[in-house]
């Protein structure tokens, strides 16, 4: 499937990861294509790292890079689309992305998914939560989700090609690339006491959370556009 058209955030795309992840709505279809007109600050949180801005570099930066490929296929100006807006400072985009350019980008969803389908829903949570108020330290975090397993994660068990290191205490998230925490996470599925472990409760309370507010959604009694549909899913995130 083939998308093509001007892209003025990112809810869209936050919209078929969590369908991906969920396994419903479009990509069910097939892999999907998409070439977007977007603005350069939607473009830095795409394609942030941990040495940009910290707000850029946010659990959705690491989720397009985990679940996404994109490329930079021509900039033209912004004063070619309307409504013209008042300029932004430059300083407020991570490595100075021109704020007068729109870039059209080539996107889609990855040949292979970074882990397996019944990990998706794992995988994105434990994405979202490390990425949520202040900076939580990696090995006491995943200690109390999974015990025992923050030696796997100091000591990783399995080959990985690019470890973080060196792996201490007091590593934050935001220290490691997208491919670094996706290392993380599968050393902490892997370990005996994954299975039984409050992690995988948590996991099913917002499975079971999801699916209540897809009920609601399709059972209201009120109209509502397409486009209301999708901003009310992303809010209830």
């Amino acid at each position: 499937m083939t998308i093509i058209g001007t892209m003025c955030n990112l809810y869209f795309l936050k919209y078929l990861i969590k369908s991906l992840v969920l396994q419903t709505g479009p990509t069910l279809y097939g892999r999907i294509n998409l070439f977007a007109l977007m603005r350069p600050r939607d473009y830095a949180v795409l394609s942030a790292t941990p040495g940009d801005n910290w707000i850029a570099y946010s659990a959705w930066a690491v989720l397009f890079n985990l679940f996404l490929d994109y490329d930079v296929l021509y900039e033209c100006p912004r004063k070619m689309f309307l409504p013209w807006n008042s300029k932004l400072k430059s300083s407020t985009y991570p490595n100075n992305y021109e704020v007068d350019k729109m870039y059209l980008v080539h996107i889609n969803f990855k040949n292979e998914l970074p882990v397996p389908v019944n990990q998706l829903l794992p995988l994105y949570y434990f994405i979202k939560q490390f990425y949520g108020r202040g900076t939580p330290q990696i090995i006491p975090t995943v200690e109390k989700w999974v015990p025992d397993s923050g030696l796997n994660v100091l000591l990783p068990k399995m080959k990985h090609f690019d470890y973080y290191r060196p792996m201490g205490i007091f590593t934050t998230f935001r220290e490691l690339k997208p491919h670094q925490i996706l290392f993380v996470f599968k050393e902490m599925v892997n370990h005996p006491a994954y299975p039984c472990s409050p992690f995988t409760d948590m996991i099913e309370n917002e499975l079971l959370k999801t699916e209540t507010i897809e009920t609601s959604m399709a059972e209201a009694t009120f109209e509502k556009t397409e486009h209301d549909d999708l901003e009310e899913k992303l809010n209830n995130d």
